[in-house]
């Protein structure tokens, strides 16, 4: 299939957010666009389009990049719903580790299997994380809760070194979790010092 993955302007970022994004994240989990027009402004953020020949867009990818950090928070990732079930999405995350190579990968919250209040709740979340894992992402162990919503995190490597025997290698659960800290406050950093205590959760 013919695509192309264009980084997504200031503009078209935002428009993404407040038009798409509610179609397909749950209110709970989308923040005020003052914070995302904050992280922009600091150099923080990141968009990736997927667009087919026609020039539709039938996915996109946003990102909290804090430019110190070596890894990203990949903050919001969907396919358009009349562009699924195409491989799409493994194509996309593979896009994304070249475009982050110089980074150290890419961590991923998934909305927490453990929270679940339904079967069909836990089943979705279940095929989501099973999509990531196997387009080579590992769980990390680490749960967290933002603002009261759930996670479970991820992390995609951007870059495989050939010495190590395997995979699994590349995961230091621990510096992982440092990182995934760092990210949340600079994600809240608009808030003030005190937003971190407050609306932030490890378990």
């Amino acid at each position: 299939m013919n695509y192309r993955i264009q980084p997504l302007s200031f503009q078209e970022i935002l428009t993404i957010y407040e038009t798409v994004s509610p179609l397909h994240f749950p209110k709970e989990e989308l923040r005020p666009l003052s914070n995302i027009k904050h992280l922009l402004d600091r150099d923080g953020y990141q968009g990736l389009g997927l667009y087919l020949p026609d020039a539709a867009l039938a996915g996109y990818a946003l990102f909290i990049a804090p430019p110190k950090e070596n890894v990203v928070l990949l903050d919001f990732f969907a396919i358009r719903e009349e562009y699924r079930c195409l491989g799409l999405g493994g194509i996309f995350l593979r896009e994304m580790q070249k475009h982050f190579s110089t980074k150290q990968g890419l961590l991923l919250e998934t909305e927490d299997v453990l929270t679940s209040s339904t079967e069909a709740e836990k089943s979705l979340r279940t095929r989501r994380n099973d999509f990531y894992l196997r387009n080579g992402a590992f769980s990390t162990g680490i749960h967290s809760s933002v603002a009261g919503v759930f996670y479970e995190i991820f992390f995609l490597p951007s870059r495989l070194p050939s010495r190590l025997p395997s995979r699994t290698a590349t995961l230091d659960a621990s510096l992982l979790r440092s990182e995934m800290e760092q990210i949340y406050r600079f994600m809240l950093s608009d808030l003030g010092p005190e937003a971190y205590e407050q609306l932030i959760r490890f378990h």
